[in-house]
C-alpha cells in the first residue's frame, strides 16, 4: 500500500534525477565532438591552418587528453611561425599552454623552453614570467628562478598572485642561502595575507 507507493514515487525521482544528469553529460560529451569535429575539419582542408590546430589542442586539453595535444600545439607553433606575419597572440597562448602541459607531466626542462619562448614574445605578460620562474624553480635552477621572480615583481598583478610571487621568491631564496633577503620577501608575501600560515612558518624557518 502506502509503503510501494513511497518506494515508487522515490525510484521515480531517482530516475528523472539520473536521467536530467545523463541527458547534461552527453551533451556536454556531444558539444566538445562537434568542437573538436569543425576544427578538425577547418584544419584537414586548409593546410597551415594554425588556428584550427591550436583550437584542436585547446579542446582536447578540456577533454582530459593532454598528452595527444602536445602535438597539435606544437604543429600550431611550427605553421605559425612558417607564416610571413606570424600571429604573435597565438604563439604566446600556444607556448604557454604547452608549457602548462609540460609542467604537469614533471618536464621542466620543455615547460622552461616553452615559457620562455612565451615572455620573449610577450614580456609585459604576467602569467608566462611566473610560469617561468616556476618551472626554472622545479627544474633545479633556484637563481635562474630567482632572476625572473624579480621581474615578474615588476608587472601588475592581483593580491592573491603578488603574495604567491613573494612567497616563493622567499624560498627560492632561502634555498640560495640569501637568508635576509628571503625573510624580506617573506614578509611583503605575509603582509599581504597576514593568516597564511604556510607563509608564517617559511618566515620562521627562514629566520
Amino acid at each position: 500500500g502506502e509503503r510501494f507507493s513511497r518506494a515508487a514515487i522515490a525510484l521515480a525521482l531517482t530516475l528523472v534525477v539520473t536521467s536530467v544528469f545523463s541527458y547534461a553529460a552527453i551533451t556536454r560529451n556531444f558539444a566538445w565532438k562537434d568542437d573538436l569535429s569543425i576544427w578538425t575539419a577547418s584544419a584537414v582542408s586548409q593546410e597551415g591552418n594554425y588556428l584550427a590546430a591550436h583550437n584542436i589542442a585547446v579542446e582536447r586539453v578540456i577533454a582530459g587528453e593532454a598528452d595527444s595535444a602536445i602535438y597539435d600545439y606544437r604543429e600550431s607553433i611550427r605553421m605559425n611561425m612558417k607564416r610571413r606575419f606570424p600571429d604573435e597572440k597565438t604563439l604566446v597562448l600556444s607556448n604557454l599552454y604547452l608549457g602548462k602541459i609540460y609542467a604537469d607531466k614533471g618536464l621542466q626542462r620543455e615547460a622552461v623552453a616553452r615559457f620562455k619562448e612565451a615572455v620573449r614574445l610577450k614580456p609585459d605578460l604576467p602569467e608566462p614570467l611566473f610560469k617561468l620562474a616556476r618551472a626554472l624553480e622545479a627544474s633545479g635552477d633556484p637563481t635562474g628562478a630567482v632572476i625572473e621572480y624579480n621581474r615578474a615583481l615588476g608587472l601588475p598583478w592581483r593580491r592573491e598572485d603578488l603574495k604567491a610571487i613573494y612567497r616563493n621568491l622567499g624560498r627560492a631564496l632561502a634555498g640560495l642561502g640569501m637568508y635576509e633577503d628571503s625573510i624580506v620577501s617573506l614578509e611583503e608575501a605575509l603582509k599581504l595575507d597576514p593568516d597564511d600560515a604556510d607563509t608564517a612558518r617559511d618566515l620562521a624557518l627562514a629566520r
